[in-house]
């Protein structure tokens, strides 16, 4: 019964941790709510002040956050955009055209048998003929068919892969943007609070 109670302590010390910016939120709006029904007078220029000092640099911190967190993506920072002043110099395009290519080849053997040989001779190489032919076919069909396998298990792969790779990503911006909502929210909170406080009050 101990043990559970422990447990449970620390599932609700976990979940108050979890959620510590939408407690602040929720805090930030109980006594935006207190100064503006009079409930508390004091202090309100400075409060407000300090709420929306405060709002605007936790935006102001996730947009930076973001910005090198996508920093390969080349986001218009004032950074970037600053680094991407045109230059005098004009820039030089080197064209590289390559060509390559390849021939393969294969020879054939012509076997054939003499005029005068009797005809069962002649027969029967045609029979060897044939049986040779079906044979070639034979291991043609199954090479072309372990070919297609091949290309079908690699094909397989590939895809698995690039949806691996797709999931990662989704995860990462996911992981990113729906993790800094509640920050990005209680910032915003807390601005629109400043604000109010100092409209109103």
């Amino acid at each position: 019964m101990i043990n559970r109670l422990i447990r449970y302590f620390k599932r609700i010390i976990l979940w108050i941790a979890l959620g510590k910016f939408h407690l602040t939120s929720f805090l930030v709006l109980i006594v935006t709510l207190m100064y503006l029904f009079k409930f508390i007078n004091e202090y309100s220029n400075f409060i407000s002040y300090f709420f929306t000092i405060i709002g605007l640099t936790i935006i102001l911190m996730q947009q930076l956050l973001d910005a090198n967190m996508f920093a390969n993506f080349k986001p218009n920072t004032v950074q970037n955009w600053l680094k991407s002043f045109p230059k005098f110099k004009p820039t030089k395009y080197n064209v590289k055209t390559s060509m390559s290519a390849s021939f393969s080849g294969s020879a054939y053997v012509t076997v054939s048998i003499s005029d005068d040989q009797p005809l069962e001779k002649k027969v029967d190489f045609l029979i060897s003929q044939m049986e040779e032919v079906k044979r070639n076919l034979h291991e043609t069909n199954s090479r072309i068919e372990r070919t297609i396998k091949e290309i079908e298990n690699t094909s397989k792969e590939f895809y698995q892969e690039i949806e691996n790779i797709g999931n990662s990503f989704n995860s990462s911006i996911a992981g990113h943007v729906v993790g800094s909502y509640d920050i990005n929210l209680l910032g915003i909170i807390i601005t629109l609070c400043g604000t109010l406080i100092q409209i109103f009050v």
